[in-house]
């Protein structure tokens, strides 16, 4: 599993945990603050915050001012999570 390690725009002691595939980290018995975006079969994105879809049918050409704009995930953490879709399909934050 590849993991990096992002400081978060705005909260200057938490890190971002971009993990590339599914699994859910280290197994600390918190409650934690997972975030998971697909890639569908027809091309658009899907958006789910602990294990709740939140949106999904998101157009490629809308992706990252709904990931900016909607949930606050902007600038190099946007580009992180654009970078890992277009690689695997799925990028999951850990927050």
């Amino acid at each position: 599993m590849i993991r990096k390690v992002i400081p978060h725009i705005g909260q200057k002691l938490a890190k971002l945990e971009i993990l590339n595939g599914c699994s859910g980290g280290s197994g600390t018995s918190w409650v934690r603050n997972i975030w998971k975006f697909l890639r569908l079969e027809d091309g658009t994105y899907a958006v789910f915050h602990r294990g709740d879809l939140l949106a999904d049918g998101i157009p490629k050409d809308w992706r990252a001012k709904e990931f900016c704009v909607r949930w606050g995930f902007c600038g190099e953490e946007c580009r992180e999570i654009i970078r890992q879709l277009d690689e695997t399909g799925e990028c999951t934050l850990v927050l």
